[in-house]
């Protein structure tokens, strides 16, 4: 469907591809028989740059200038961890020349920073440096008043320079913010966000970020945090307070401490619109006092150190479909599934419950699971026999766990040879590896 969509909009004049560099399949970008090839002077309005190579110059001449609308530039080598390196000039001429631009796209490519002539294209609505190195965004940025979506969401180990003039961006509808921290220049305390009111999607909020400006973000309808919040002021609002502005709000998904919850147990339970939540630290209450709202889709727990069996709770909560129990989340040595219970559950995740040692599934439990994984739970003796009933499971993945929990079995030998196999023997995929001899322990 992709090609046929791709041949008919070509066949249009609509788009126009132009693959660059030097690949057996293609031609270079830097020989000016290529360049000349691919120069075009018709009337071609998206162009998209498939790059192997460094990009020097484009291969377009000022006729068309006037048309162009759209420029999406995308890495195609085989390996994902190497970047097209585009020099700063070429992106600086363009900027001046291709000022009706709608749509930028820089995917994937190696670029430092982003020239200030972006502040040209006063008709961008579209912006993205998704999976690029840029580290620095110009102010010049605050001229795009029509931009509608702002895409920031670099590599991981780029620290992205941000100024803070987000908050001049009147139209903006969508903005992805950097997974990791960034930094904000001329040293400004906090990122401000008031003023974008047609925000609808807000993704990767932060510390970084001013919180008091997400209560007037009147019609926010997405919200995502990429780092563990406590502060009661910038969360209360996002679940649904008495008097919470953001009445639009229908999709969250937010990292909380502990701390948070601490204080305000009852504060998720009028939550509506909460699909995924990480809670992370000690919680001196029970699992249950917690009163999670039944609409949570995806739950993560770590370091949470409960000491009653959570799964009688967990294994309630209607639209679970994943749920991940990282280290430290129950110090008790059994838990539990019931039948008839999880009945959403496709996914599920045990890493690092060191005390665990007896985990039974009653025949009707997890009907639904798909994928199970199973890693560093050293006290585990084995797989629960109930396991068997659950004919919907297509994988077990099993890591970091003792020689003892395979009854001394190696996954050299023949699975038929591993005495718990009988329980599993329906699954399509069974990843067994790092099988840990005593002296040896998960380095996570």
């Amino acid at each position: 469907m992709q090609k046929l969509c791709m041949d008919k909009a070509i066949k249009l004049n609509w788009l126009k591809v132009i693959p660059l560099g030097k690949n057996r399949d293609q031609p270079s970008g830097t020989s000016s028989k290529s360049l000349k090839s691919s120069r075009t002077t018709s009337k071609n309005r998206r162009f998209a740059i498939y790059c192997t190579d460094t990009l020097d110059k484009l291969p377009f001449d000022d006729k068309g200038a006037s048309y162009v609308r759209s420029l999406l530039f995308f890495n195609t080598l085989e390996r994902g961890d190497v970047l097209i390196p585009l020099k700063k000039m070429v992106l600086k001429s363009t900027f001046k020349r291709y000022k009706l631009l709608r749509v930028l796209d820089i995917e994937n490519i190696g670029l430092s920073s982003l020239p200030s002539d972006v502040g040209y294209l006063i008709h961008l609505r579209y912006l993205s440096l998704r999976g690029s190195w840029v580290s620095k965004l110009p102010s010049s940025i605050k001229h795009l008043r029509c931009l509608q979506t702002l895409d920031l969401r670099v590599l991981s180990f780029v620290r992205l320079r941000i100024p803070n003039v987000l908050c001049n961006l009147e139209r903006l509808v969508h903005l992805y913010l950097p997974a990791k921290p960034f930094i904000l220049r001329k040293q400004a305390p906090k990122l401000r966000l008031k003023g974008l009111n047609n925000l609808e999607t807000l993704s990767n909020f932060s510390d970084k970020c001013k919180a008091d400006d997400v209560c007037a973000l009147t019609n926010l309808r997405e919200f995502s945090s990429c780092n563990y919040l406590s502060d009661p002021d910038s969360i209360l609002p996002l679940l649904g307070s008495p008097n919470s502005a953001l009445v639009h709000l229908d999709h969250i998904s937010v990292m909380l401490e502990s701390s948070f919850l601490s204080g305000n147990p009852g504060a998720l339970a009028s939550c509506k619109a909460l699909h995924k939540l990480w809670i992370r630290g000690t919680l001196s209450e029970s699992i249950s006092s917690i009163m999670l709202p039944d609409n949570i889709a995806k739950l993560t727990f770590s370091g949470t150190e409960f000491l009653e069996d959570p799964m009688p709770v967990l294994e309630k909560l209607p639209h679970l479909k994943q749920l991940s129990l990282k280290r430290g989340f129950y110090k008790g040595t059994h838990m539990s599934c019931s039948a008839g219970g999880f009945k959403e559950l496709n996914y599920l995740e045990l890493d690092g419950l060191e005390d665990l040692t007896v985990w039974t599934v009653e025949k009707g439990a997890m009907l639904k699971l798909f994928s199970l994984e199973i890693s560093g739970c050293h006290k585990l003796q084995m797989i629960p026999d109930g396991l068997r009933s659950v004919g919907s499971l297509q994988e077990v993945i099993i890591s970091y766990m003792p020689w003892s929990f395979f009854g001394y079995w190696t996954p050299e030998k023949s699975l038929d040879e591993w005495h718990e196999y009988r329980k599993v023997e329906h699954v399509t995929r069974i990843d067994i590896s790092k099988v840990l001899h005593t002296q040896q322990t998960n380095p996570n």
